[in-house]
């Protein structure tokens, strides 16, 4: 069992996920999630979240995944601007298509491929009304995880 995962989006960038491990508490702080399992050492997503409170949010479906789908892990991702949490959430929904999310969960209204222009390894730039470096990559807090 791996200490993270990396999911492509759609747009063709990676997101790097944190295990949550038993005992250790989730974050009170806004993030993206992801319920999974893996199946002969390979990952698969089953559900991808976003919230603004991890500690609460991260569990809404949980009961539900492990009942229907057999998700074992749940990973999280800090990413405290809301906006940058939904863009990667439509990219990671389109990209991996999490079999939990595909009940006809409207992930954004934003085009997932086009959300993103590349700036360079650790900046993104969004387009109007998103705030980039606020809790996404490159700010300190969205990937924390691939710093580690």
């Amino acid at each position: 069992m791996n200490d993270h995962v990396d999911i492509h989006g759609a747009s063709g960038r990676v997101y790097r996920f944190m295990r949550v491990r038993d005992g250790r508490p989730l974050s009170p702080a806004g993030g993206n999630f992801l319920y999974g399992r893996f199946t002969a050492g390979r990952f698969e997503a089953i559900y991808a979240g976003e919230g603004q409170n991890l500690l609460k949010d991260a569990r809404e479906r949980w009961a539900e995944a492990v009942a229907r789908f057999q998700a074992s892990d749940l990973y999280t991702r800090l990413n405290l601007n809301q906006r940058v949490r939904q863009l990667e959430h439509a990219d990671i929904v389109a990209g991996a298509g999490p079999r939990l999310n595909a009940g006809g969960e409207a992930a954004s209204d934003v085009n997932p491929s086009s959300a993103f222009t590349g700036l360079g390894e650790d900046r993104v730039e969004l387009p109007p009304g998103g705030a980039a470096g606020e809790g996404g990559e490159g700010s300190g807090f969205g990937d924390l995880a691939s710093r580690a």
